[in-house]
């Protein structure tokens, strides 16, 4: 039976999953820090970092056109990170769009027509000369108010 492991001893352990975790956890800290500092607080507040993994550094962003910024900015980003110690693999980086955390509703919204509009409609049908068109039009005043 291996010796029993008190939870500090397993998070200061950079071989255990807890140790590597804590590790990654404070690169990502660190890598929004540069980010902040390259590209300002205002501006970086819409961005995180979702992954850096085999020289591919993953930026999620609040909206698309917060990443299409982000894209103006790719090639001068790239070059300062690249500049920070642990860095200098960086090969590329990647945008993301965040997901909206409620999806959208696919069903359809019935439109509203007044009383008076479908009678405008109705009245139009009953002197229209094409009978398809007056069908439609018929159709089209059932679907008013009243």
């Amino acid at each position: 039976m291996p010796p029993t492991r008190t939870l500090s001893d397993l998070l200061r352990d950079a071989n255990s999953s807890y140790g590597r975790l804590i590790e990654r956890s404070r690169l990502h800290r660190e890598l929004q820090s540069h980010l902040e500092s390259i590209l300002g607080p205002d501006i970086s507040s819409h961005y995180r970092i979702q992954n850096l993994r085999e020289g591919i550094l993953i930026l999620q962003a609040d909206a698309s056109s917060w990443a299409a910024r982000l894209r103006f900015e790719l090639p001068r980003l790239l070059e300062r990170l690249r500049s920070i110690h642990g860095l200098q693999q960086l090969r590329e980086i990647q945008i993301r769009i965040a997901v909206a955390d409620h999806p959208r509703s696919n069903s359809s919204r019935r439109a509203r027509m007044s009383k008076q509009a479908a009678t405008v409609l109705e009245n139009a049908a009953e002197v229209t000369p094409y009978p398809q068109l007056r069908d439609a039009l018929r159709r089209l005043a059932r679907k008013g108010d009243g």
